[in-house]
């Protein structure tokens, strides 16, 4: 099986002067053939809580549905290449969000269901399947 997600990002100082829309969509469109079956991206901005978009579409055919406030500073797109969790079910693109834990991953877990079901945490939602979502699950429900 061959994993070939795309994952970028940025982090902008205050002054940079770039719109956090177009250098999203310029990340977007950059890695597309990475990924088929879904574009997602999140982002933050100042203290608000992190905002996630999913889309059950190639990039190339969402780009410019990608939008964010001209005050985010950080965010995250991920066009994805299916391997677990059917893309038509929107919970399972990327990014993934878990507890406190909003995140893209580029690989497969074999594992997933059984790391659930060995720390008693329950999926975010009943129709998620994707094997992202243990990892968000690990960061965030299980310490040390």
């Amino acid at each position: 099986m061959r994993c070939v997600c795309g994952i970028a990002g940025f982090s902008l100082g205050s002054s940079s002067g770039l719109d956090p829309t177009a250098l999203a969509r310029a990340l977007a469109a950059g890695i597309a053939e990475r990924g088929r079956d879904a574009t997602g991206w999140a982002w933050r901005a100042g203290r608000e809580p992190v905002e996630v978009r999913k889309l059950d579409a190639p990039a190339h055919e969402v780009v410019h549905a990608i939008e964010l406030p001209a005050h985010a500073r950080l965010a995250i797109v991920h066009v994805r290449e299916y391997t677990k969790g059917l893309p038509a079910v929107v919970e399972n693109n990327h990014p993934v969000q878990w507890g406190r834990i909003t995140l893209v991953h580029n690989g497969h877990l074999e594992n997933d269901d059984e790391l659930f079901e060995r720390y008693g945490q329950p999926r975010s939602t009943p129709r998620i399947t994707v094997d992202t979502e243990a990892i968000a699950m690990l960061s965030d429900a299980v310490s040390y």
